[in-house]
């Protein structure tokens, strides 16, 4: 498989989804503030979903890891939660099936790199797995970017400068990387520098 000949088909489904995905919020979440919306992948990118976090979600979240926490302060419990998917309180409902297709096609991708049937990111012979996690990494960028310049995060009842990006469960390092490569594209310097404080310390 050359990654290149699904690429355009993979993003433009991704494209797709995620407009189903922030519709379903806006109509669901008309009370509420929402302060940070992600792709949210499985390690190495093997499903894709969202999450988003609620400002009420910032506030009593962090409450509650201060409470637990005795060194931790209620402004870096916010600085985590903010930045953490894994303290989000809004994940894709799967019964919407909104990914579907998205995760169908990503599993022939899945099946051919297990096969070791990708074409076109070898280098000396070997798997070049920096390029293969790039492809997904660009795809994100690309679409998390147009739907910003749509404007469809400019309303209700996302914030007026809602951090966007990718986000997973418990990432390693290098999904660490990507999460601050994506953010440095997608969001505000005040936001992107609260990301790399945030991974720095946690």
């Amino acid at each position: 498989m050359l990654l290149n000949s699904v690429e355009k088909e993979l993003e433009e489904l991704l494209y797709q989804a995620l407009v189903k995905d922030i519709d379903h919020i806006k109509q669901n979440f008309t009370q509420d503030n929402i302060i940070a919306y992600a792709v949210y992948c499985d390690s190495g990118f093997r499903s894709f979903g969202t999450a988003a976090c609620t400002e009420k979600q910032l506030i009593t979240q962090s409450k509650e890891l201060v409470e637990k926490e005795i060194q931790l302060n209620e402004e870096s419990a916010q600085l985590y939660v903010a930045t953490f998917a894994a303290e989000w309180d809004y994940y894709n409902d799967n019964k919407l099936n909104l990914f579907f297709k998205v995760n169908e096609l990503n599993q022939k991708i899945v099946d051919a790199d297990n096969e070791g049937k990708i074409i076109g990111v070898y280098k000396v012979g070997d798997f070049n797995y920096n390029l293969f996690f790039q492809f997904y990494v660009s795809i994100i960028i690309k679409v998390l970017q147009k739907l910003k310049a749509s404007g469809l995060f400019s309303t209700v009842p996302f914030s007026k400068d809602t951090l966007l990006g990718l986000q997973f469960g418990s990432p390693d390092e290098d999904e660490r990387e990507w999460i601050l490569q994506i953010s440095e594209k997608l969001n505000s310097n005040a936001l992107h520098d609260k990301m790399i404080e945030s991974y720095e310390i946690n």
